[in-house]
């Protein structure tokens, strides 16, 4: 059971259905959203500059806007959020960019959109702790980030920030370089704190914790030792606590399945409140910046997205993406080379998804904005129920995830009403491209 939570987005996005779906079949022969789509809440042709800036408009009301995907390997999804990213940068609403990645790693990332002296490659494929990030699309974001600070004033420049937690190693290693040189402190043992904490973790997992129980008090002791000889809530030392509590964070991982899902909301308001009074966007998986609960765990619990609804209420905006078929690509681990990006073609879904309506529409890409006032009373209706929906993590996603995803019963399932503020539908996706190297796809 232990690696489960680690590596939760190593297992398909074909978990827990709650509740049944075949009730639903009836009204989507109903042809559901064809008001809404005809409607001002619908914005079409979302690449277009007019339609970008139209969106971008719409969501610049909120303060946290959190934007999801299917996959973490759709070159189109990476496209649109990078683009709807740096629109807002340009309308002056974001300046802070979160991250599904971890805190320490991500710092690599910020130096080089800050101007760092290397290269890109970098900070792709060095700077960011898990593999799954190594790819052209990743390193676009962060070129574009890169061009906005170089030409941008102090006060608008944008901050890189990883609000994941699960490298514990690097992560003491950047306590260490923070507190490099003081001789006031007993460092030892701080750089190993993080493979002690790893080891403790696998046998926690297994059934004995005691190991973990230990480690946790030598972080506390070590929280404690360095809050009495420096001011941890002091501007200077705010990435440091955050860095201790990242220790703590993923210590918890060992205790509940929603574990990183509430450490992660915890670690973007903790930082949320010492930067700019600006916009942010949170880039992460729809499972994570939804606000409903995590049925794919089999829990009550909310995602991340919930937590960070609770903390802002309405100035966060929950925008979730769907698709119709094409490619994506994700992590396999060959038994001789490691881990590497595999390509993965999939077709329409089988009738009675939530993809069917847009599909039924012709449509190739749309924004709904479900807070749009006025919403047809049917369509309301229709939007909040239970629909089936697809999608996959970084690994481990099974040899033919076309066919194991026919099946509606083993699909979760999202009440869109509930779950998210906004959906965008691209109807046709492709691979995202490991940062330096083609990935040869078959079936196209």
């Amino acid at each position: 059971m232990g690696w489960i939570w680690r590596f939760i987005w190593a297992i398909p996005f074909l978990l827990a259905c709650e509740p049944s779906v075949s009730e639903n079949r009836d009204a989507l022969a109903q042809k559901p959203l064809t008001q809404t789509f005809k409607s001002d809440a619908t914005v079409t042709d979302i690449f277009q500059p007019e339609a970008l800036s139209s969106i971008a408009e719409t969501l610049s009301e909120y303060s946290l806007i959190g934007l999801g995907e299917t996959t973490h390997g759709q070159r189109e999804m990476f496209d649109f959020r990078r683009q709807l990213t740096m629109a807002l940068i340009e309308m002056g609403h974001v300046r802070t960019v979160y991250f599904e990645t971890g805190n320490a790693s991500a710092t690599y990332a910020n130096a080089y959109i800050q101007g760092a002296d290397f290269s890109i490659d970098e900070a792709v494929t060095s700077g960011l702790d898990l593999l799954i990030w190594s790819t052209e699309s990743l390193a676009r974001l962060l070129e574009d980030l890169r061009r906005w600070n170089a030409a941008a004033e102090p006060q608008d420049r944008v901050t890189f920030v990883g609000v994941d937690f699960q490298s514990p190693q690097l992560t003491s290693q950047h306590i260490a370089r923070h507190l490099d040189g003081r001789t006031d402190l007993d460092l030892s043992g701080i750089k190993t704190l993080g493979a002690e904490l790893e080891t403790a973790m696998q046998s926690a997992w297994s059934g004995d914790r005691d190991q973990l129980d230990s480690v946790i008090e030598t972080i506390n002791n070590a929280k404690r030792m360095i809050g009495e000889s420096l001011d941890l809530e002091n501007s200077d030392n705010l990435d440091l606590a955050r860095l201790l509590d990242d220790l703590r964070r993923y210590s918890r991982m060992a205790d509940s399945a929603d574990a990183r899902d509430a450490g992660m909301a915890e670690s973007l308001l903790q930082d949320s409140q010492t930067t700019s009074s600006k916009g942010a966007v949170f880039w992460a998986h729809n499972g994570h910046v939804f606000t409903g609960p995590m049925r794919y765990m089999y829990s009550q619990e909310v995602a991340a997205g919930g937590r960070l609804k609770a903390a802002l209420g309405d100035d966060y905006y929950a925008l979730g993406f769907v698709f119709g078929s094409g490619r994506f690509s994700a992590l396999v681990n060959d038994p001789e080379t490691g881990w590497q990006f595999h390509c993965y073609t999939v077709s329409d879904p089988v009738a009675g998804t939530l993809a069917e309506p847009f599909l039924a529409a012709g449509l190739e890409t749309a924004f709904l904005d479900l807070n749009a006032p006025a919403l047809p009373e049917q369509d309301l209706k229709w939007l909040s129920q239970p629909y089936p929906q697809r999608g996959w993590g970084g690994y481990n996603v099974g040899d033919d995830p076309d066919s194991s995803s026919r099946n509606l019963e083993s699909l979760v399932t999202t009440v869109p009403m509930s779950d998210f503020d906004g959906l965008v539908f691209i109807r046709s996706t492709s691979e995202t491209h490991p940062h330096g190297k083609r990935l040869e796809c078959q079936n196209g």
